[in-house]
C-alpha cells in the first residue's frame, strides 16, 4: 500500500463540509480498472479520517467477487 495521505488531504476537507443529518459518513472509492491504487486511496483516506476525527474509521472492501 502507497501511503498518500498528503494527497488526500483537499479530499477530506471536502468530505468534512458534507453534514450529515445524522450518524457519521460514508465515503466510497471506485476504479474504472484493476490495479489502479483504489485500496490504496481508500486506506490511507480512512487513516486521515481516524486521526482527524479522533475516532475510529471502519475501512470496508466491497471487492466481493475477487477479494483475496
Amino acid at each position: 500500500m502507497k501511503d498518500l495521505r498528503q494527497k488526500l488531504e483537499p479530499i477530506w476537507r471536502a468530505a468534512t463540509r458534507l453534514t450529515p443529518s445524522e450518524g457519521g459518513r460514508c465515503v466510497m472509492f471506485m476504479s474504472a480498472c484493476e490495479g489502479e491504487g483504489t485500496s490504496s486511496v481508500a486506506a490511507s483516506f480512512a487513516l486521515i479520517a481516524a486521526g482527524k476525527a479522533r475516532k475510529s474509521a471502519w475501512l470496508i472492501d466491497l471487492a466481493f467477487r475477487r477479494n483475496e
